[in-house]
């Protein structure tokens, strides 16, 4: 598959990103989250665009975070999560509310990456450099499910995730309700 298939960036099952917790809400139990952000103090300054390499870089650092996710290592993915993330998240939280949206899923069957881009402008979400990595996901007691992982470039020039979700695939040609589709990404190399 060569796209995230119009994935929301507000999961029916987990939204979990700077969007998430900016509120300071709690998500509700079983549903997705749609919250508003909190104003940002100063503006970000625009980094320099992304190439294929640094592209290729956001994708292998979401595979590697998605690794610690899958083995339960849920303050260690709080860790390796970005400055914003951490921020709007405290990691006892974290581990919370990803421990009641994965354990219904159980373990990963098969994960393989559905497509990649990169957006300048998230709604609600600070100016930035992200990259969406999204994956075709079948869990033990979920099939066909797309996992986005969503990543800032920091000032540093690193990767960082600060977000996640997990949604059903929709059915082609549909979007979920309060879902806002994704622009077709670049397919990665070689499909």
């Amino acid at each position: 598959m060569s796209r995230i298939c119009r994935s929301a960036l507000v999961g029916t099952v987990v939204w979990l990103s700077i969007l998430a917790a900016a509120s300071g809400q709690t998500p509700p139990a079983g549903g997705s989250q749609t919250t508003t952000p909190a104003p940002e103090a100063t503006p970000t300054p625009t980094p320099a665009p992304v190439g294929d390499d640094q592209l290729g870089g956001a994708t292998t650092l979401a595979q590697q975070w998605l690794a610690l996710v899958d083995e339960g290592k849920y303050a260690d993915s709080w860790s390796a999560a970005g400055k914003l993330f951490q921020a709007n998240m405290p990691q006892e939280k974290w581990g919370q509310v990803l421990t009641g949206a994965r354990k219904p899923l159980g373990n990963v069957l098969s994960r393989e990456l559905a497509g990649r881009e990169i957006k300048t402008d998230i709604p609600g979400a600070p100016a930035g450099q992200y990259a969406l990595v999204g994956f075709k996901t079948n869990f033990e007691h979920k099939t066909d499910m797309i996992e986005t992982v969503t990543l800032i470039l920091e000032e540093d020039g690193q990767w960082k995730v600060v977000g996640y979700s997990a949604n059903p695939k929709p059915a082609e040609g549909q979007t979920p309700p309060g879902a806002q589709p994704t622009p077709t990404p670049t397919p990665p190399p070689g499909r």
